[in-house]
C-alpha cells in the first residue's frame, strides 16, 4: 500500500468517489488471488469486502468493474510499473535466483504489425515476475536484457538466462550489478563453447546426479562442473569461475 501510494493520480475532476490507492491495491491483490480480468477482480474485491476493510477504508464502498478499467485505462503504465518494482525489490531477501526470460505475446500481432517481444525477470523462488522490457522493434532480447538488469536490484543474486542471453554485454551488466550469472551456452557462442568443452575433457570434474519421477517416466541429470580459470576469457567474460554440462535421460514414458 505504501508503494502503490506513489502513483499519481491520473483521474481529473474534484470529486472522486474511490481513492485510487484503494482501486490499485484491489486489483494488484485480486490478480495475486487469480483474477483475469476486471469484472472477476470486483467479483473477488466483493467475496473478500471484510477481509479487504481491515486495511482499506472503503468508505464508498467496492467501485465497479467499469471504475476500474476506465482508471487502469488512464492510468501511466510506467509509473505503476515503477511502484510495482519498488515494492519488489523489498523482497530481495526472500529470493537468491532470478530467471530472465523473453516471449512473445500471445495476440500481440496486429495486420503488418509483428507480435510484441517481452524480456521479463522472475524471482523462482516465489514465483514472482519482478519486472518487464519491451524489445523494440527491429531489435532483439540482447538489447533489452541490460536494460531490464538497469532496473532492477539483483545485487547478491543468481541470474540465470538461456542460450539468447549468453552475450558478453549481458555478463558485464551482471557483474556490474555485483550479481552472479549462469549463463546456457550453445553454437552462438563457438569459443565459449570450445573453451567449456576443453574444460571438462582435460580437467577433474566433479559430478553431481539426481533423478525426478513424474508423468509417468523417471528423468536422470548429471550435471559435470570443473574450474574455468586458464581457458574462458576472463576479459570477455567476467567473473566466469565455473562451466558445467548437464546430461539428462529420460527412462518410460514416450518419446
Amino acid at each position: 500500500m505504501e508503494h502503490l501510494a506513489d502513483v499519481p493520480e491520473p483521474r481529473t475532476g474534484r470529486y472522486i468517489v474511490h481513492p485510487l490507492p484503494e482501486i490499485l491495491v484491489i486489483a494488484v491483490c485480486a490478480i495475486f488471488a487469480g483474477a483475469e480480468s476486471f469484472v472477476e477482480a470486483v467479483e473477488w474485491a466483493e467475496a473478500k469486502e471484510a477481509w479487504l476493510r481491515r486495511f482499506l477504508p472503503l468508505k464508498n464502498g467496492i467501485p465497479s468493474h467499469d471504475t476500474v478499467n476506465r482508471v487502469f485505462r488512464l492510468l501511466d503504465p510506467a509509473q505503476f510499473e515503477e511502484a510495482f518494482r519498488a515494492w519488489t525489490q523489498g523482497l530481495l531477501g526472500s529470493f537468491q535466483q532470478v530467471a530472465i526470460d523473453g516471449k512473445c505475446l500471445r495476440g500481440s500481432a496486429r495486420g503488418t504489425h509483428s507480435p510484441v517481444h517481452m524480456v521479463s525477470a522472475f524471482a523462482t523462488e516465489l514465483g514472482l515476475a519482478l519486472g518487464q522490457e519491451k524489445v523494440a522493434d527491429k531489435s532483439n532480447e540482447i538489447t533489452a536484457i541490460p536494460a531490464l538488469l538497469a532496473a532492477l536490484d539483483v545485487k547478491g543474486c543468481l541470474v540465470s538466462l538461456d542460450a539468447m542471453g549468453c552475450q558478453k554485454e549481458v555478463a558485464r551488466t551482471i557483474v556490474e550489478r555485483e550479481a552472479d550469472y549462469l549463463l546456457a551456452v550453445k553454437d552462438n557462442q563457438p569459443k565459449l563453447r570450445q573453451a567449456v568443452q576443453s574444460v571438462l575433457m582435460e580437467r577433474p570434474a566433479e559430478r553431481v546426479a539426481s533423478a525426478q519421477k513424474g508423468h509417468g517416466r523417471t528423468v536422470v541429470q548429471q550435471v559435470v562442473t570443473a574450474p574455468a580459470e586458464g581457458f574462458v576469457d576472463a576479459v570477455a567474460w567476467p567473473g566466469c569461475k565455473t562451466v558445467g554440462r548437464v546430461d539428462s535421460m529420460r527412462l518410460g514414458g514416450h518419446g
